[in-house]
């Protein structure tokens, strides 16, 4: 990708300095916003990262351990029953991509997004819903499902790409539940 001049989504901004750790029932709600990370992300246990109408930067690029069957590191990571949710939102990274890890059985829902300069892991028994979005790469591996509805993905890879289903709108709640 070609590096470009980035410009915050909003006049409304927060700057969060070092790693930002969410655990236990933490939720993290970024509404109408641009939030600026300097640090890597991980969420765990049960916490949860909503992204509604607004616009996470990650500046810096420090990274976890990587998976076992990942050869690189991980930018952000959701672990246990950690959740991603994501609506008309975008995530941006300086760099060629961000990469984002979805392990054990947490989950993503991401709606309406831009996430151009992210690539999207899932491992284990993690669950994935993609819809009305732009995603950069997706790698699917072992028990983990991943939906796409009506979204646009450069790549797909992993080993295990037999869990990733291309459905159309009318079986968007089949996957997610009409309750989310």
């Amino acid at each position: 990708l070609i590096e470009l001049e980035w410009t915050p989504r909003f006049e409304r901004q927060t700057v969060h300095d070092g790693d930002l750790i969410l655990k236990g029932d933490d939720v993290l709600l970024i509404e109408n916003s641009t939030y600026i990370l300097n640090g890597v992300l991980l969420v765990r246990d049960r916490a949860k990262l909503i992204l509604r109408n607004a616009e996470l930067y990650v500046q810096e690029k420090t990274s976890w351990t990587p998976a076992d069957l990942l050869p690189f590191f991980i930018h952000a990571m959701f672990n246990n029953s950690a959740t991603l949710e994501a609506y008309n939102s975008s995530i941006y990274y300086p760099s060629s991509r961000l990469d984002v890890g979805f392990f054990q059985n947490s989950r993503a829902l991401i709606e309406s997004s831009d996430f151009t300069r992210t690539v999207i892991w899932g491992d284990e028994e993690s669950t994935i819903k993609i819809c009305n979005s732009n995603i950069r790469g997706l790698g699917i591996a072992r028990d983990a499902q991943c939906e796409v509805i009506g979204s646009e993905v450069l790549s797909i890879s992993g080993p295990f790409v037999r869990t990733l289903y291309l459905l159309g709108p009318e079986r968007q709640n089949q996957f997610w539940g009409e309750g989310r």
